[in-house]
């Protein structure tokens, strides 16, 4: 049984994270969806705007406008970062779940996957640099909010946290020192080109 659900997690999150590329691959190639989806954007700003008094705006125009900018700075790498970037959820959210795992927890693929986007969020409060802190409280929170024993959500999130975001940053480390042996300064870089 236990061995059925780590796979359900897994494959939940899997299909998840495809759907998502799949759904941002159409906004980007079709105008007439990205238009759509700007006008629902445009109708929800709108009315949250009117009931508590702001002058927000957004149009659909301003949607299109922006996702151009953002597929012209990219070029025709674009498709290669959009995969790069649900890759880089999904195996942080695989991480996620193969700490809840190996604690010997059975959570539900539903709630990992609200827990995950969670701290996702949390994570981008500019407040701590990646979110050190809110994260780990939040995660911790909505993992025990999802049935999950605290004791047990406190180890899988500190795992979570541990190869998600400490881990990484030693090898940054190592990595810019081999870049700027092999290309030098950045200063270099500049002046070359």
């Amino acid at each position: 049984m236990k061995r059925c659900m780590s796979r359900c997690v897994a494959v939940a999150g899997s299909v998840l994270f495809g759907v998502m590329f799949f759904v941002v691959v159409i906004l980007v190639k079709y105008d007439r969806v990205m238009l759509f989806v700007g006008h629902v954007i445009e109708s929800v700003i709108g009315w949250f705007a009117a009931r508590l008094h702001k002058p927000w705006t957004s149009t659909a125009e301003d949607w299109l406008h922006r996702r151009n900018e953002v597929v012209d700075a990219l070029g025709v790498r674009w498709h290669k970062a959009l995969a790069a970037a649900v890759a880089n959820w999904l195996l942080d959210y695989l991480v996620l779940v193969t700490a809840l795992f190996a604690i010997g927890s059975e959570p539900r693929p539903s709630l990992v996957l609200v827990a995950f986007a969670g701290a996702a969020v949390l994570g981008m409060i500019p407040i701590t640099p990646g979110g050190i802190g809110f994260v780990e409280f939040g995660l911790v929170g909505m993992l025990v909010a999802s049935g999950i024993p605290a004791p047990d959500a406190t180890l899988a999130t500190l795992a979570y946290r541990l190869f998600q975001f400490w881990l990484p940053i030693p090898a940054g480390a190592v990595a810019y020192v081999l870049f700027k042996r092999k290309y030098g300064k950045p200063a270099d870089l500049q002046t070359a080109s």
